[in-house]
């Protein structure tokens, strides 16, 4: 939660700058400069995108295996602990992938 805080701030942040880098697009001396912030503005915009679209496929996931387990039985077994493991299982590779994914954009955008 606190990750997607951040992001939204960059985001606006960044956002708010854009309309520098992009008077100095059209110069010719700092067109270099323009470029890369826009690319990593594109990047902020575009992670803050992937990590909406992981968590609420986790979400769904996990909801889902709820679901699941509740239409099963009518009780719920405490010790059976194969379905909390599970859903915690989601969350952390919702984190693998947010984490894993910030990177890959960087590398695809050519940003670091």
């Amino acid at each position: 939660m606190l990750a997607a805080i951040s992001r939204r701030l960059t985001i606006v942040l960044r956002g708010g700058f854009s309309c520098i880098a992009m008077c100095d697009f059209f110069s010719d001396d700092r067109r270099p400069a323009a470029i890369e912030y826009l690319k990593k503005f594109a990047a902020v915009v575009f992670h803050g995108f992937v990590m909406l679209l992981v968590l609420q496929i986790c979400q769904q996931m996990s909801l889902q295996q709820i679901s699941d387990t509740l239409s099963k039985t009518s009780d719920i077994d405490i010790t059976d602990m194969s379905n909390a493991v599970s859903i915690c299982l989601y969350q952390f590779a919702a984190v693998g992938v947010i984490t894993a994914s910030k990177q890959i954009i960087a590398d695809a955008l050519g940003t670091h």
